[in-house]
């Protein structure tokens, strides 16, 4: 006669469980879907109307590799199958690399359960950012002081407020911040462009005066401009003799060129 068990219960989600006959004994298998890890023995015997067991299979989600952290390490303790995943229990342990730390502290230990990976998501903050980029022309100034030694880094939320030397305008960002990876934001600083009266001081001191009068000469241009008060930067003019009259040295083009 074949000893009949009740109904042995719900052995977790992802689970297949049969019951078969074996001479005149029910034998009830145990298997796991895809992504789910056995826990517990495979088959369970009936034994006097009742279900000879110890422990209780059940059929345990498997976790997906650990969350990537950028600027850590993770150190992994626990089996991974053929599919990547971890079985229930295994550890994940971050660790920042230099100059960050782990934020919340919480999140360095994390183990898989039912499919998860414990503790809170962490990340890793940098300890500050090195000094802001220098520009031409221009200077910049942190909101608060900092030490002089080039290794303390300046913290994060900082601002570095640029300025530009008399005479230059600023153009692009005003200021730069400190962020928690260790960049500055935004990443290009703003930079210095000549005024106006600046770019006309300058013009006006690179043109070159007018060529000393010489009696009895042509002049002819060749490249560029001039008039009666000056050339600009790379004229070429050519002088030659009214008929009648030489030079005693070779003729040769005159060139102006800005000092």
């Amino acid at each position: 006669i074949t000893e009949t068990c009740p109904e042995f219960g719900d052995v977790g989600k992802g689970a297949v469980a049969k019951v078969i006959n074996v001479a005149d004994k029910q034998v009830l298998h145990v298997e796991c879907q895809p992504g789910y890890e056995l826990i517990g023995p495979p088959k369970i015997l009936c034994v006097d109307g009742q279900w000879e067991h110890n422990q209780k299979p059940q059929c345990s989600k498997r976790c997906p590799s650990p969350p990537f952290l950028r600027n850590a390490e993770v150190r992994l303790e626990g089996l991974q199958d053929s599919e990547k995943t971890y079985r229930k229990g295994s550890r994940a342990t971050y660790s920042c690399g230099e100059g960050f730390r782990l934020s919340p502290p919480t999140s360095k230990i994390r183990v898989c359960k039912d499919g998860y990976w414990t503790g809170p998501q962490g990340r890793c903050v940098a300890n500050g950012c090195q000094l802001p980029p220098e520009i031409a022309h221009g200077y910049y100034v942190l909101e608060t002081a900092r030490e002089e030694d080039p290794a303390v880094r300046v913290s994060v939320g900082q601002r570095a407020h640029y300025n530009c030397n008399m005479g230059f305008t600023l153009t692009g960002p005003a200021s730069l911040q400190c962020l928690d990876s260790g960049e500055w934001s935004p990443r290009l600083p703003p930079h210095c462009t000549p005024t106006a009266s600046e770019l006309e001081e300058e013009a006006e001191e690179a043109h070159c005066p007018p060529l000393p009068a010489t009696p009895h000469t042509r002049v002819s241009t060749l490249r560029g401009h001039q008039d009666a008060n000056s050339a600009t930067p790379g004229t070429v003019v050519e002088l030659r003799c009214e008929p009648g009259y030489r030079d005693p040295t070779t003729t040769l083009p005159a060139s102006c060129s800005a000092l």
